[in-house]
Formats: structure tokens, sequence, C-alpha cells
């Protein structure tokens, strides 16, 4: 049975929590690019917004303010974040949720980002070919 386009919002509404995140490289190489116990989330709003959220494991507190860090201190905790937001809409024929990213923490992710998806009880699967190979990320539905 196929779901509408109202179905399939319905289903994503809420709030996701990271449980893996893949890259296929296009060596076949596979790689979890914040390891096995990043944190995450991607929320889904009922007025069409969307965030989402990834974090690499085990970046400390720097016990300081921003202004104070080292060049260091500050790519290491760049580069153990992924973020944006903005809208989204859904194809549910294809199986499609499109994110249409307004900002993000890096400038340019920005613009329609497809993304295949596919919910299996608890769990949603969100997969998109990327210049860097084939991602899947998976999430589990957030508890209440």
């Amino acid at each position: 049975m196929k779901r509408s386009d109202a179905e399939l919002r319905e289903a994503l509404l809420g709030s996701w929590e990271l449980v893996l995140w893949t890259n296929r490289r296009h060596d076949e190489e596979i790689e979890h690019p914040f390891g096995h116990d990043a944190k995450g989330v991607i929320i889904y709003a009922p007025d069409g917004h969307m965030s989402v959220h990834m974090l690499r494991a085990g970046i400390a507190p720097f016990g300081k303010p921003p202004h104070e860090l080292t060049a260091q201190q500050v790519a290491d905790a760049y580069h153990g974040y992924v973020g944006y937001f903005g809208t989204y809409t859904v194809d549910a024929e294809h199986c499609i949720v499109t994110h249409h990213i307004r900002g993000a923490w890096y400038p340019d992710v920005q613009g329609d980002q497809p993304r295949h998806c596919r919910l299996e009880g608890d769990r949603l699967f969100l997969e998109a070919e990327t210049p860097t190979g084939w991602v899947t990320i998976e999430w589990r539905r957030a508890a209440k």
C-alpha cells in the first residue's frame, strides 16, 4: 500500500535521534564520519520547518568563552558538528523528503537537498548520493 504525501508527512512529524551516519565511499569503503557514538537530532515540525544537528561524541567542554579559544579548538569543534535548518516537502510516490535549506553551519550547504526516505517501525532512514559517496543516516523516533 502506497502512502499519500499527507500520510508520509504525518509519519515524519516529530523528533528523531541519531542512530548511525554511514558513508559508502565511491571506492566502496565504509566510513562513519562522526564514529559509532555520534549524537544528533532531526526535527520535522507540523508547520513545514525542519532542523538537523549532528555532533561527534567526545568533544570536551572548553571551559571558557568562544572568543578565548585557540584556532585548533575552534577547528575541532567545527569539524565535529553538522547542522542546518529550513523547510521540507515530501513526495510519497518516490519516497523522498526534500530539505529546503535556509541556513547551515557550512555556508555551501544550501538550497534543496532531496533524501530518499524509508520508515521501518520506529526507524527512519534518510539516504542520498553526495560528492563523497552514498550516505545513509539512521534515526530512531525520540521518546516523548
